[in-house]
C-alpha cells in the first residue's frame, strides 16, 4: 500500500470509530433540552405583547388586586427588558411579536395563576394566524386577603420567562438592540 492509501484507510477507520462511538448521555440530554427550549422560546427576539385576564368570583376578600395592577407589573418588566409591545393592535410597531398570557382566577380564599408564552403562528398557505402555548407555569394557593400573594407568582413567572427567553434569543436580541 502506498502512503496515500494508508492515510485514506486510517481516515475511514477513524471516521467509523467516531461514528460508532455513542454520545454520552449527558450530551444527548443537553442537546434535547436545547432543542426543546428553542422550540418553546425562540422567536428571533420578537417583542412581547402582554395579555392579562383577572377573574374575581364572589366574596374574594383580596385587597388592592386589579387587572391594571397586574398589567402594570408585567408591562414594566417587559419595558425594562426592551421587549414590550402594545396589546392594542393599532399601536404595534412590528408584525413580529409573541404573547405572554397571565390568567388569574380568585374564588373566596383560593387563587390560581396560569402564566403562558404563546407563539404567533402563520399558515403560509392561507396567511391565517393563530397562537400556540409553548411554555407555561402555574400555581394554586390561598391569598389570606393580601393581593401580594397573587401578584408575587405572576411576577416570579414573568422573571423566569424573561431569563429563559433572553438566554435562548440572546444572539438575536443583541443584534436587534444594536440595530434599534
Amino acid at each position: 500500500m502506498n502512503r496515500e492509501a494508508i492515510v485514506i484507510a486510517l481516515a475511514v477507520a477513524l471516521g467509523g470509530v467516531l461514528a460508532a462511538t455513542p454520545i454520552p448521555a449527558g450530551a444527548q440530554e443537553d442537546d434535547a433540552r436545547e432543542r426543546q427550549e428553542r422550540f418553546q422560546l425562540f422567536t428571533n427576539c420578537a417583542l412581547v405583547v402582554p395579555d392579562v385576564n383577572l377573574q374575581l368570583d364572589g366574596d374574594h376578600g383580596v385587597s388592592e388586586l386589579t387587572e391594571e395592577r397586574l398589567q402594570r407589573a408585567i408591562d414594566s418588566r417587559l419595558r425594562a427588558a426592551r421587549l414590550y409591545e402594545s396589546p392594542d393592535p393599532t399601536l404595534r410597531r412590528t408584525t413580529d411579536w409573541t404573547i405572554v398570557y397571565a390568567s388569574v382566577h380568585v374564588v373566596a380564599v383560593a387563587f390560581h395563576v396560569q402564566f403562558e408564552h404563546r407563539k404567533l403562528l402563520r399558515d403560509p398557505m392561507t396567511s391565517e394566524t393563530g397562537t400556540a402555548g409553548t411554555w407555561d407555569r402555574s400555581v394554586t394557593g390561598t391569598h389570606g386577603g393580601d393581593g401580594e400573594y397573587i401578584v408575587g407568582p405572576v411576577t416570579r413567572f414573568l422573571d423566569e420567562f424573561l431569563d429563559e427567553y433572553l438566554r435562548v434569543n440572546e444572539a438575536a436580541c443583541t443584534t436587534r438592540q444594536r440595530e434599534g
